[in-house]
C-alpha cells in the first residue's frame, strides 16, 4: 500500500502559495488600478491560473511514476514543437523584442516553462538508460539539451536558457556523468553565450549595471536600487501587509520578478526569513525524497524536481538581494505568471507523489 504524501513539503508549499498571493495582492493592486481601473485584476488572474493549477496539481500527485517514464519521450518532443510554434509568427506572440508565449483562450503561456519539466524527465530517464562513461554517451542528451536551449535563445529568453543549461549540467553531474565532460561542455558553451550576450543589448546592458554596481552599490540599475530601499524600510518587521510604498510606481516589476521585494517592505526581515525557510523545508525534503527512494529514475526524478524549484528561487532571491545580475527569472509560486505557477505546480505535485514511496520497495520500477 502507498505510503502518505510528505506533509512538511506538503505545509511549506502552501503557505508559500497563501504569502504569494498576499504579496501578488498587495504589490499589484496601484499598478492594477491605474493600467485597469481594477486594483484587483492581476490578483484575479492569479487565482484564475492557481484554479488551472490545482487539478493538475493533484493529478500530479497521483499518475504513476511507471507511466511518466513511458511518456517522457513525448512529452519532450510536445516541449520541442511548441518551442518551434511560439517562433512562428501568427502563433507565437510577440512583446517587445521577444516571442516567448503562446496564446489560448485562457490567455498566453510560454512553452519554456513545460520545457524545464520536460528536461528533468527525460535527464532523469537517460541517468538511469544513458551510458554514462564514454564522451558519446554525454554528448546524445547533451544535444537534446543543446537544441532546446538553441530555441530559447531564439526567442530571445538568454536568462531561461542560462538557467536551462546549468540546472542540465548539474542533475548531469549529479546522476553521474564524467565531471570532465561536464566542465568540458562548460568551456566550450562559454564563447558561444559571450556572442549572444554581446550581440543582444538588453543583455550586454545587464551586466554592465551588475559590474557598476559591484563597483559602486550607489550606480546599481535603478530596479535593484528601488528594491534595497523596500527591503531596507521594512527593517525587522515590516511595514504592515498593503503599507508599502515603493509599489507605488517606483519599483518596477514589483508583483512579477521583484515580488520579494515588497514583501520584503511589508513584511520586513522576518517575512524575508519566512520565504527563504520555506524554499530550504523544500529543498531538504526533496532531496530526502531523493536519497531514500529505492528507485534510481524516481530518486533522479526528485532530484530535477528539487533542483528545478529551489535553484529558480534561490536565483530569484540573489536577483533581488543584489548577489545576482537581474535575470528575469520569477519567483516559483509567488511571482505573478501563470505557466511558471501551473509548471511549479506541477513540479511540487510530483515530488509530493514520489514521497509516497519513500521506504517502499521496487514502486517505481518497470
Amino acid at each position: 500500500m502507498r505510503g502518505q504524501v510528505d506533509r512538511l513539503m506538503l505545509i511549506s508549499l502552501l503557505m508559500l502559495l497563501i504569502l504569494g498571493l498576499m504579496a501578488l495582492l498587495s504589490a499589484s493592486a496601484p499598478r492594477a488600478a491605474s493600467q485597469f481601473g481594477d486594483p484587483f485584476y492581476y490578483f484575479k488572474r492569479q487565482l484564475l491560473y492557481l484554479g488551472l493549477g490545482l487539478p493538475l496539481f493533484l493529478l500530479a500527485t497521483r499518475v504513476s511514476p511507471v507511466f511518466l517514464r513511458r511518456v517522457t519521450y513525448p512529452l519532450l518532443g510536445l516541449s520541442v514543437f511548441l518551442l518551434l510554434l511560439v517562433l512562428v509568427p501568427g502563433f507565437g506572440v510577440k512583446v517587445g523584442e521577444a516571442r516567448r508565449w503562446l496564446s489560448t483562450p485562457f490567455g498566453t503561456f510560454q512553452p519554456s516553462e513545460g520545457a524545464k519539466l520536460a528536461l528533468v524527465l527525460f535527464l532523469a530517464k537517460r541517468g538511469v538508460e544513458g551510458d554514462k562513461e564514454s564522451l558519446g554517451g554525454f554528448l546524445k542528451p547533451l544535444l537534446v539539451v543543446g537544441v532546446v536551449l538553441g530555441l530559447l535563445l531564439l526567442e530571445p529568453d538568454f536568462s531561461g536558457a542560462i538557467f536551462l543549461g546549468g540546472l542540465s549540467l548539474l542533475l548531469m553531474l549529479s546522476y553521474g556523468w564524467k565531471l570532465s565532460h561536464v566542465l568540458l561542455s562548460c568551456l566550450l558553451s562559454l564563447p558561444l553565450l559571450g556572442v549572444v550576450a554581446l550581440s543582444k543589448t538588453y543583455v550586454l546592458k545587464r551586466f554592465i549595471d551588475y559590474w557598476a554596481f559591484l563597483s559602486n552599490p550607489s550606480e546599481g540599475s535603478y530596479q535593484l536600487q528601488q528594491a534595497f530601499i523596500a527591503i531596507a524600510r521594512g527593517g525587522i518587521f515590516g511595514v504592515g501587509i498593503g503599507l508599502g510604498k515603493q509599489k507605488l510606481f517606483f519599483l518596477p516589476a514589483s508583483h512579477t520578478d521583484f515580488v520579494l521585494a515588497n514583501l520584503g517592505e511589508e513584511m520586513g526581515f522576518l517575512g524575508l526569513s519566512l520565504v527563504m525557510g520555506l524554499y530550504g523545508v523544500i529543498f531538504l525534503r526533496g532531496m530526502r525524497i531523493a536519497l531514500k527512494h529505492p528507485d534510481t529514475f524516481c530518486s533522479n526524478l526528485a532530484t530535477g524536481l528539487t533542483f528545478m524549484l529551489v535553484l529558480q528561487a534561490l536565483l530569484n532571491i540573489g536577483v533581488v538581494l543584489g548577489v545576482f545580475p537581474t535575470t528575469g527569472l520569477p519567483l516559483p509560486f509567488m511571482s505573478y505568471g501563470g505557466s511558471c505557477l501551473i509548471a511549479s505546480l506541477v513540479a511540487a505535485g510530483l515530488l509530493l507523489n514520489l514521497s509516497r514511496g519513500v521506504g517502499e520497495r521496487r514502486w517505481c520500477r518497470r
